[in-house]
């Protein structure tokens, strides 16, 4: 028994570095607990005000598109001045753009009809991955912007054909097809390569 003495001392050692280590594991899960639920509350908070920006950007589009539906062939100096009206007060609304639709055989005529509004050297063109200007790819149809107002950098598109790739696409059809705004996932703005991504709001105006 007395060469055995150092049993209890090592036995109770033992347990207490295992009540420490399940004391330490139970602190550790109640803290990842209370960082998940700061992370998503936050996430929440995030989420709404996002969708409160895009409710809000909503209104901008919406009375833009309600003028060109009252009046489509607007000219450029109107439109700008109906888009900054229109954009009042919302700094995150990067830029308000108008985009028409026209068929295969009918890109030569818009091109000149949007020459004769005051646009020069107007002409209608696609982008590649890298979004640098290239040649209409053959499409049944297409959606150059014919009017651009930016409030935030020098990103013109005028001419631009819209939705040659399926992150604008598949929202811009949808939106066609429904009758109502669809926004895009974040996506990449054309231009010059940068870190940040915009949401782009498609609101269709039927004659």
């Amino acid at each position: 028994m007395l060469r055995r003495w150092w049993l209890a001392p090592v036995g109770v050692g033992l347990i207490g570095v295992g009540l420490s280590c399940v004391a330490f594991w139970a602190a550790e899960r109640a803290d990842h607990r209370r960082v998940l639920s700061i992370l998503e509350s936050r996430a929440e908070w995030r989420a709404r005000d996002l969708e409160a920006k895009i409710r809000l950007s909503g209104n901008a589009v919406e009375n833009v598109a309600i003028a060109l539906a009252a009046n489509p062939s607007l000219g450029p100096d109107e439109f700008h001045r109906i888009a900054t009206r229109a954009r009042h007060e919302l700094d995150h609304v990067n830029s308000l753009q108008w985009s028409v639709r026209v068929p295969r055989e009918g890109i030569a005529a818009f091109e000149d009809s949007a020459r004769a509004l005051g646009i020069a050297d107007y002409r209608v063109y696609d982008v590649d991955r890298d979004f640098r200007p290239t040649e209409l790819t053959d499409r049944a149809e297409y959606f150059p912007v014919l009017h651009d107002l930016r409030f935030h950098g020098e990103r013109h598109v005028l001419g631009l054909a819209l939705g040659r790739f399926e992150g604008r696409a598949r929202p811009m059809r949808k939106a066609q097809e429904e009758g109502r705004p669809i926004a895009t996932l974040p996506v990449r703005p054309i231009g010059p390569p940068t870190p940040n991504l915009v949401y782009l709001l498609f609101w269709p105006v039927y004659d």
